[in-house]
């Protein structure tokens, strides 16, 4: 077929492409993949980019075609060709050099490509500078060419990894370093007629802001240059895209010289510090004019200046303390992600100035404490100490000149953290951005306590709620929010202050007894004022829970505060936290007020919304595990009737048959089980487990009678309605009945829940769990098995062996029975579906609890079907599923080496016997699936690479001394077109592979391994639409 012949085809396909029948779209799509593939594709974009009468869209998806062309597919041309294709590539950028842009912007871009690969041009940058010297309008060409260069070497595009990294790097310095003076001399030529060429200005900054990241710059040499000048003029010209970028690269010049050598940065900190002073009025300018894109455009500057030279700022404060100023005005601004940007520096400053005090507490530098010192010692300990005094003495007056911008910030917050007047109109989008908004400030708050110190900071906003509730009428008035009576404040701005009570809670000390007594004696005074202020002033009481710990004497007026929250629909959600924080931090001090908690919780439970229910079943729950042990199963009983009475309710009408009501029906048992939660999970000791997970005895801490009585309620629900969205609450509830009862539940898992000796995976004898997920296929009851597990296959049983004995032989039998259903399945169910997803993914969960007791999986009398299970699964669709079956393989194949004990057990060596023979019979099949993991229909794009590679070591392993293995590379290799992986890389990876398989080297297959799949993915990415 002709070249004419083939390009018109090829703007059939990109016609199609952009029609409307998706079917045909696809199949162009695809077939312009392929063919960008092949060899002939060179010739025919360079023809299509030569025709003037083609539209200008066909042409920029040619020039792309043809970058993409020089990263993936170099190694089609010879070295006389790619010098053929440099000068086609020149000849195209002068032709285009007016545009159109984007068209422009790929061969560009293809040139920088091939500017890197082609190692026989040894100066590209010096020879296209000389060469188009005395063209104007290729200057800003030549700079977008070197931005180019430099963001291909920085993004170390996939394609080059198959340079050797030296080679790459000596290319680097070559191309970039080498030039940079040539570089600098062009843009202070181009920034000096700036004024008359305006386009030339952004070049300029986009070419600083990609060469300065990586010292492609010297960035000591740019600041004594006119540059440093141009970039902070451009903050202030009308064009919004250039002070973004002029912002990038001040910021990238000052983020790269934070960590130079004290001299060189003190001559960046020079030539910058006039510039950031002058900068300042420029900032209020825009900021009181409302143009929050410039705002936002020397914020940046600002902010990578706090960033970059916190130290020297609060070291040199006098001579920073106006860009410290102007850092504050920038904080003013009500964009979103300026205070976000803003809010970083405040928390580095703080957290400086905190070191800073630590570090010149003069207590800290008594190295010698407890021994005897001689007079030089003396001498030495004495200097040492003076000058700890002395830095002590700088950094408190340093945080005293701070105090006053810091108390700024915090008036500053409690102005913009308040509702709108017409907060009942906002939508949730718009609440949403708010409390986001809140957060940040929230977060500029907790770094003024950090820098003020907690009494300095608590003081501004106590005075500010000292003052507003002295302006308050007598009556309890508050204006409404538009400040219909002068002068008094509006409940907005008191609730703004009571958030920053809250926010400020964790940085307080639980022992502060200067301002928090006063603040907690002011909260009664708001609770007639206005039920926001009520609900907001609960929130203050439950941040401060551990405080009031501490100061227990506030509990009773506290509580009664909690309860009349109750009262108000508003302010229910926020008692209940407050409830339930003050019963998990001061628990032991709620007991005497528990006989009023349990006639309170029943009064509830037809008022409060589902989750504020549950929080209350949850304080009262943590209020009953400090009762005497004797006492415990009592209240735990007395608390779970309401929860019970429900659950009898649906119990007695039995599980409905319309949807609608069956589902209405799961719904409200769900959130019984949920209230059960509660009480298993928190009425047990502290600690209820260790941190390692290992299951502490609290045999002697039972609640008999509420587990005796909860039992037949899981058998009647799963039995009932095990095949709804109950079995979700189900899971999480066994999940901590098993986890912190596992003693008392065990007859119900032994003889019920698994089954006894007489269940039988493979004649349909089962035990509940198996039998209900044979018959639903819900994933929930894999988790359930997962628990069991991780507690009964553990050392649960307090030293009875023949206990142990029983759980790891019964725990051995539900994995058989739940194999058995689980195989079944995987090969019934369509595999891309999300159940079958799941079904998988619990699946691999269950395992990987088995693989840490061995012996029982090679017990299994259907490990080889686990094994096959595992492989098969590398095909499905969810990474994550794919990933864990990898990492099964590897954990259980990694078990054929017995372990380096002299000399190993005999229960090792069973297992590798056992796990020898599964390698051994995985054989080829498992090299075809694994690749097909990585280069298949779903590649694995972050996956375990590392184990994977273990895995095709140890199976080539198995293979007693041959090296069919090799041919199964082979085979594995030649089902790959040509296209998707040439010869000579298919013969150099196959090369590289058995030399790192004959070694053992597991790391050195993985970077194999990793930089194929890479490059793989990237041949078979979907080229983008032109536009």
């Amino acid at each position: 077929m002709s070249t004419q012949q083939i390009g018109r085809e090829v703007l059939v396909a990109i016609d199609v492409m952009n029609g409307v029948d998706p079917l045909k779209r696809k199949e162009a799509l695809d077939w312009l993949t392929r063919f960008q593939k092949t060899a002939e594709a060179w010739e025919i974009y360079s023809t299509l980019l030569r025709e003037d009468s083609l539209q200008p869209s066909y042409r920029s998806f040619s020039a792309m075609q043809l970058r993409l062309k020089v990263v993936n597919d170099l190694h089609q041309l010879d070295g006389p060709a790619r010098f053929g294709l440099r000068a086609s590539i020149m000849d195209l950028i002068v032709k285009y050099k007016k545009g159109p842009l984007g068209l422009l912007d790929y061969l560009t871009k293809a040139l920088a490509g091939l500017s890197v690969q082609l190692l026989e041009w040894e100066n590209p940058v010096r020879e296209l500078l000389q060469r188009y010297s005395s063209d104007l309008e290729m200057y800003p060409v030549l700079l977008n060419y070197v931005e180019f260069l430099a963001v291909e070497l920085t993004s170390r595009n996939r394609a080059y990894k198959s340079m050797e990294p030296e080679v790459l790097e000596e290319r680097e310095k070559q191309l970039l370093s080498d030039c940079s003076d040539d570089v600098i001399a062009l843009m202070v030529y181009m920034s000096e007629h700036a004024d008359e060429q305006s386009q030339w200005r952004v070049s300029i900054l986009r070419c600083i802001e990609a060469m300065v990241p990586n010292d492609y710059i010297d960035i000591t040499t740019l600041c004594q240059t006119p540059l440093i000048a141009f970039m902070f003029k451009s903050l202030e010209v009308e064009d919004d895209d250039d002070g973004d970028w002029a912002s990038r690269g001040l910021s990238a010049v000052i983020k790269n010289s934070a960590d130079l050598r004290e001299e060189k940065q003190m001559a960046i900190v020079t030539a910058l510090h006039p510039h950031l002073i002058q900068l300042g009025p420029v900032l209020n300018e825009y900021l009181a004019s409302g143009e929050v894109e410039r705002v936002k455009s020397i914020a940046i500057v600002y902010v990578e200046t706090g960033f970059a030279y916190s130290n020297l700022i609060l070291q040199e404060f006098g001579s920073f303390e106006q860009i410290f100023a102007s850092l504050v005005d920038c904080t003013a601004c009500d964009d979103y992600k300026v205070v976000e940007w803003v809010r970083d520096v405040w928390c580095k400053f703080a957290e400086d100035i905190d070191d800073i005090i630590k570090a010149a507490n003069p207590s800290s530098h008594s190295s010698r404490r407890g021994r005897v010192l001689d007079h030089e010692d003396e001498a030495h300990e004495a200097e040492m100490l003076g000058r700890a005094t002395e830095r002590a003495a700088g950094a408190i007056a340093t945080r005293q000149r701070l105090a006053v911008y810091y108390e700024r910030l915090i008036e500053l917050s409690a102005a913009r953290m308040q509702f709108p007047a017409d907060v009942d109109r906002m939508t949730s989008g718009e609440k949403d951005d708010f409390r986001d908004f809140r957060h940040v400030w929230g977060e500029i708050v907790k770094a003024c306590v950090t820098a003020l110190g907690t009494e300095v900071a608590l003081k501004r906003p106590t005075e500010m709620l000292m003052a507003y509730l002295a302006t308050v009428s007598s009556a309890g008035q508050l204006p409404d929010a538009r400040g219909a009576v002068p002068g008094a404040p509006t409940w907005q701005a008191i609730e703004a202050v009571l958030f920053t009570f809250r926010v400020m809670g964790s940085e307080v000390p639980h022992n502060e007894s200067v301002w928090m007594p006063r603040v907690m004696d002011l909260l009664p005074s708001l609770l007639p004022l206005h039920p926001r202020l009520r609900y907001a002033a609960t929130l203050v009481i439950g941040r401060y829970t551990k405080w009031t710990k501490n100061h227990p004497q506030y509990i009773p007026y506290q509580l009664d505060y909690i309860f009349k929250g109750f009262e108000d629909k508003e302010s229910m959600p926020a008692a209940a936290l407050a409830l339930c924080h003050l019963a998990e931090d001061a628990g032991q001090f709620l007991l005497q007020f528990l006989d009023q908690l349990h006639v309170f919780v029943p009064q509830l439970m037809n008022v409060l919304s589902v989750n504020e229910q549950i929080k209350i079943v949850e304080a009262v729950s943590l209020v009953i595990r400090h009762l005497p042990a004797d006492q415990v199963d009592a209240h735990a009983y007395k608390l779970s009737e309401p929860i019970r009475g429900r659950v009898q309710q649906v119990l007695v009408r039995g599980c409905p048959a319309e949807e609608g009501e069956r589902k209405a029906a799961a719904y409200e048992l769900n959130d019984a089980l949920e209230q059960f939660v509660m009480i298993f999970k928190h009425v047990t000791p502290p600690p209820r487990y260790e941190d390692s997970g290992a299951v502490v005895d609290i045999t002697e801490f039972p609640i008999t009678t509420l587990l005796n009585e909860t039992v037949p309620i899981i058998n009647w629900l799963m039995s009932t309605f095990g095949h709804t969205a109950v079995s979700r609450g189900l899971d999480t509830l066994l999940k901590f009945m098993i986890r912190n009862f596992p003693m008392q539940l065990w007859p119900f898992v032994r003889n019920f829940l698994v089954g006894g000796e007489g269940s039988n995976a493979d004649t349909g004898d089962l035990g509940k769990l198996a039998e209900v997920y044979q018959a639903t296929s819900l994933p929930e009851y894999l988790r359930i098995a997962f628990h069991l597990a991780k507690v009964y296959l553990r050392d649960w049983s307090n030293g009875n062996q023949e206990l142990r004995s029983e759980s790891a032989a019964i725990m051995s039998r539900l994995l058989d029975q739940l194999s058995v259903s689980t195989f079944s399945k995987l090969q019934t169910m369509d595999i891309t579906s999300d159940d079958t997803q799941d079904i998988a993914k619990y699946y691999f969960y269950l395992l990987n609890a088995f693989v840490e007791t061995p012996t029982l999986l090679c017990a299994s009398q259907h490990l080889g079907t686990i094994f096959q299970c595992a492989t098969a699964c590398l095909q499905i669709s969810e990474e994550y599923v794919a990933c864990e079956a990898i990492k099964f393989l590897d954990r259980t194949l990694s078990l054929c080496r017995p372990p380096d004990t002299a000399p190993p057990s005999e229960e090792a060596l069973m297992v590798a016997h056992v796990m020898s023979s599964m390698a051994t019979g995985l054989g080829e099949n498992i090299y075809i699936q694994i690749f097909r993991a990585f280069m298949g229909e779903f590649p694995l794009e972050s996956g375990p690479v590392r184990e994977a590679s273990r895995v095709l070591i140890v199976v080539a392993e198995q293979q007693q001394g041959s090296s069919v293995w090799e041919k199964w590379v082979v085979d594995v290799l030649s089902g790959i077109p040509e296209v998707d992986l040439d010869s000579k890389r298919k013969q150099d990876f196959l090369t590289k592979f058995s030399s790192a398989v004959a070694a053992n080297q597991a790391s050195q297959l993985s970077a194999l391994l990793s930089r194929t799949f890479a490059y793989y993915r990237d041949r078979n990415s979907t080229p983008s639409r032109p536009r």
